[in-house]
């Protein structure tokens, strides 16, 4: 009982400092906005937030990063992200490993917040907002291939090659898809959520499995095996 007492206060900790920050958005330019307003308006102690989050964009990018961070747990456990030699006969080869592909979650779930939160994410790209939510994209996306290709090295049945550094792979993730979020929201999302992450999933990870020196068979093990997580 005391735990789930524990949980639900920590989610109302949560929601609480959310809603701050969506308040404050649509108040002044994301940019301004300091843990001090926002713990301010949720009621809270700036000591509160540092129990839960590192700076706003932590915060406002809390589902994106946890998603993220389960994604990588599941494939170091499990490693259906890293069985990069199993032999696939010529005729089983797929001439597009992204052919009947289900939705990548990860970016599903950025496509569908944005989506969600339109209005604000608006305002955050247009005043100020682009560049700091871009680094933080950045650090997660680089630090989720960081541990993927540690746990590849550990592996001795497991042969990974970056043919291009993991900064540049991240730094390409991640300006791409604000992109594409960015042209989205500036043509009143002409597209479902679900087509959107189809259409990045197409155009980004393609050229990942090239960077990685993976051949068509080796990249639609790869992708169905991400594809259920």
């Amino acid at each position: 009982m005391r735990a789930k007492t524990i949980n639900r206060r920590v989610d109302r900790t949560r929601k609480a400092l959310r809603e701050a920050l969506f308040d404050l958005i649509r108040e002044k330019s994301y940019d301004q906005i300091t843990v001090e307003e926002i713990t301010e308006r949720a009621n809270l102690g700036r000591t509160t937030f540092y129990l839960h989050y590192k700076d706003k964009e932590d915060l406002l990018l809390e589902d994106f990063i946890d998603l993220i961070d389960q994604m990588v747990s599941k494939a170091v456990d499990d490693r259906p992200l890293l069985r990069l030699k199993t032999k696939i006969g010529t005729s089983s080869t797929p001439a597009n490993p992204l052919s009947g592909l289900n939705l990548f979650r990860p970016n599903l779930i950025i496509f569908q917040n944005v989506a969600k939160n339109a209005d604000l994410l608006r305002i955050i790209l247009h005043n100020g907002g682009a560049i700091q939510i871009g680094t933080r994209l950045r650090e997660t996306v680089l630090k989720a291939v960081q541990q993927l290709a540690l746990a590849s090295q550990a592996r001795s049945d497991i042969e990974i090659t970056f043919e291009i550094p993991v900064e540049v792979i991240a730094n390409f993730y991640a300006g791409s898809i604000l992109g594409l979020i960015s042209y989205w929201l500036d043509n009143n999302m002409p597209y479902t959520p679900e087509q959107m992450t189809l259409f990045y999933q197409r155009l980004f990870f393609l050229g990942l499995f090239d960077a990685l020196g993976m051949d068509s068979g080796q990249a639609s093990e790869v992708l169905q095996g991400i594809s259920g997580l």
